[in-house]
């Protein structure tokens, strides 16, 4: 009896995640060869721990033209075969759902038209690359935003697929706060000096036609506290829903257009592992806390990702629970193929590309395909008028242009509407003390530019009044974000 696709039946369902991963016979959907990255500006040393591309043992080969999969539920979206000496293909097998493969010319009649903006940390840019590489080959991405900075991660990157008739685009904000401050930003790296940043929330709210945001593995080990005990992260990530799914009301698209992706549960020593995991196995690896130092921060992540999935539940979010899937998948992490394999810190939190990742964009895409709601074009954009995403032709928004030309999107200067925000003046903000930026010059900063911005929306208002008594009805048009 065959089964239905899964989120056919109920889009909030996570039947999906009881299955295994099956060896398939087949070549890999596409190769990600180390010359993309430098097409892309970053310096990412061959074979080092972000040449996500490596696992292949070969580089040389490139992807050919992209074709139909929709013939077969094997066949990959790129067809060039692999090198004899190719490491063994696993796709996930759902026990309670069919999950399609990718239908590329399916998916971009659905996509058609978009403007898809993807948030997060580097698992989320993981994301992001597989979706590009699976519905257009590496000549759909785009120049890094921080191009010959010698920056070895993305930070800000636009891509283009569907012959062009879809727009993408990526940021790197590791903790997804609903804040556009450069003060708040500077106090929470001299927190974790690690952390990055970027602004989105002008892009996620007045220009993303779809939204897909990635809980990350950053909050452990940035919270003062160090715990998913402290209320940052639920109230963090409650404000920036909240936040996002109002702001993207305002323009007609629905709570369902918003995608939030669980944070992948990276197991100790994963190295030693060849082949996929059970669960039981899985459940086991997971107890041997010695054999890597973030054991402690991993551990939290059952207990993020089960807040993120009732924070997603209350906001009418989507939600892709990816974690018991990568759970069982610590043979696909990079740190099997690190020059020094087994030590307490290596990489088990990126997954070898082609490899896993490919199946959250599965499960990404069919989320889409089974819940119209997500789709449904923004009300107060003409069908006519061109998204912010589309103003520039295909090469210059693949260029460093291009990814300048997202990143101003984020500048309030001349806008009609107010789009500061901050977070500050929140009593759960934990970036204070830590920072040795002055936390009271933060929080007055955000409360005198929130009291600017209430001024502003109350001369908005008293104008469109303005307008409304002076201009013929139905002669002037209505102001957007």
């Amino acid at each position: 009896m065959p089964r239905r696709p899964c989120f056919s039946h109920c889009p909030s369902c996570t039947d999906y995640t009881s299955g295994e991963w099956v060896e398939r016979h087949i070549p890999p959907p596409y190769h990600l060869n180390h010359s993309v990255w430098a097409r892309m500006g970053l310096r990412i040393e061959e074979g080092s721990a972000h040449d996500y591309g490596q696992c292949a043992s070969s580089s040389s080969a490139s992807p050919s033209p992209p074709h139909s999969s929709s013939t077969s539920t094997s066949t990959p979206v790129f067809s060039s075969s692999p090198p004899a000496s190719s490491p063994s293909w696993y796709e996930w097998e759902p026990s309670d759902c069919e999950l399609p493969p990718v239908d590329r010319p399916a998916t971009c009649r659905l996509l058609r038209g978009k403007q898809i903006l993807f948030v997060g940390d580097s698992q989320m840019a993981q994301l992001f690359t597989s979706a590009v590489m699976l519905l257009a080959g590496a000549a759909g991405l785009g120049v890094d935003y921080r191009a010959g900075t010698r920056a070895s991660v993305l930070s800000d990157v636009t891509a283009s697929a569907c012959n062009d008739t879809v727009r993408l685009n990526f940021v790197r904000s590791d903790l997804l706060a609903w804040s556009n401050s450069g003060h708040e930003a500077v106090a929470a790296r001299k927190c974790n000096r690690k952390l990055k940043l970027n602004p989105f929330v002008v892009r996620a709210s007045a220009h993303a036609d779809l939204l897909v945001l990635g809980t990350g593995l950053h909050v452990p080990a940035s919270t003062p506290a160090a715990s998913a005990t402290h209320p940052y992260f639920s109230l963090s990530l409650h404000h920036t829903l909240a936040a996002a799914t109002a702001a993207r009301r305002h323009r007609g698209l629905s709570a369902a257009s918003v995608a939030l992706v669980a944070a992948t549960l990276p197991l100790p020593g994963c190295a030693r592992f060849a082949a996929p995991l059970a669960t039981a196995a899985a459940l086991r690896a997971e107890g041997d806390a010695s054999l890597s130092e973030w054991s402690a921060d991993w551990a939290e992540l059952h207990r993020i990702n089960e807040a993120a999935r009732w924070l997603a539940a209350a906001a009418r979010v989507g939600f892709l629970d990816v974690s018991p899937l990568s759970a069982l998948r610590p043979d696909a992490t990079m740190a099997r193929h690190a020059r020094r394999r087994g030590a307490a810190d290596d990489d088990c939190v990126h997954f070898c590309q082609p490899g896993p990742v490919d199946t959250w964009v599965r499960l990404l895409f069919s989320y889409w395909a089974f819940t119209p709601a997500a789709l449904a074009p923004a009300a107060r954009r003409p069908r006519r008028e061109a998204g912010a995403f589309f103003r520039l032709p295909r090469d210059e928004w693949l260029s460093a242009r291009g990814s300048a030309q997202a990143r101003a999107l984020e500048d309030c200067v001349g806008r009609s509407k107010p789009c500061f925000t901050c977070l500050a003046d929140q009593q759960w903000w934990p970036f204070g003390n830590c920072s040795g930026v002055s936390e009271a010059f933060v929080r007055d900063n955000c409360a005198k530019r929130h009291t600017v911005r209430g001024l502003a929306r109350q001369e908005a208002a008293l104008l469109s009044q303005r307008r409304d008594l002076s201009v013929p009805s139905g002669s002037h048009r209505d102001l957007r974000l």
